[in-house]
């Protein structure tokens, strides 16, 4: 969602009975997510976003998000129904970049001169 251009996020994670040792690590998952998207600040503050595709229900596909900032790419990659994948994206319009996603997904830095590296915090 934030490599898609949302500007606030609010979690709904109520107490259901039955369920309440799952109320925390869902609010913790969400953290996590956010505290990752902080270290691509400068692209969420002033990038332009790549896709807006979603996913068809029960899709197994690749699904992917992301943004430019002048000659800087961040993508992030994600296998849904396991096993591995390659999803090509263009963030200029020229020059492919093929991306391995796995079920746990990967963020992928790019340079517009064909560099891409996988990203570490």
């Amino acid at each position: 969602l934030w490599l898609r251009g949302v500007a606030a996020m609010q979690v709904f994670s109520p107490r259901t009975k039955g369920y309440e040792d799952m109320a925390l690590p869902e609010v913790e998952d969400a953290v996590a997510a956010y505290d990752e998207m902080l270290a691509f600040r400068d692209f969420l503050d002033g990038g332009e976003v790549l896709s807006y595709e979603i996913p068809h229900e029960q899709d197994d596909d690749v699904v992917w998000s992301g943004m430019r900032l002048g000659d800087r790419a961040v993508v992030r990659v994600f296998k849904q129904g396991g096993g591995k994948a390659k999803q090509t994206v263009r963030p200029w319009g020229q020059k492919d970049f093929e991306l391995e996603a796995d079920g746990e997904g990967q963020t992928y830095l790019l340079e517009k001169d064909g560099q891409a590296r996988k990203a570490t915090h």
